[in-house]
């Protein structure tokens, strides 16, 4: 997989490395919320029999500081992303 990130203000989205990827749900993506110089993960992407499924951190994304908006172009980014990196 190509490493790739996108950010809009205070959230990214960005491919995992090695350690997630190799999880027993290998986890191909994330979207982080940045704070200061830290972050943390509002939800991931996980690759399926199917395809690609994205799965949501509890109720992170909907905190204030979230710019919905924001965060669905993201989902939509990571989604059309991981399709074309399978071809």
């Amino acid at each position: 997989m190509k490493n790739f990130n996108c950010r809009f203000d205070n959230i990214e989205l960005r491919s995992c490395g090695d350690r997630l990827i190799k999880m027993e749900t290998p986890t191909t993506a994330e979207i982080v919320c940045w704070e200061d110089t830290s972050c943390y993960t509002l939800g991931y992407f996980i690759k399926t029999k199917d395809g690609y499924d994205f799965k949501f951190c509890r109720d992170r994304p909907l905190a204030d500081h979230v710019d919905w908006n924001d965060f669905k172009k993201l989902i939509k980014i990571g989604y059309d992303g991981l399709w074309v990196e399978e071809q």
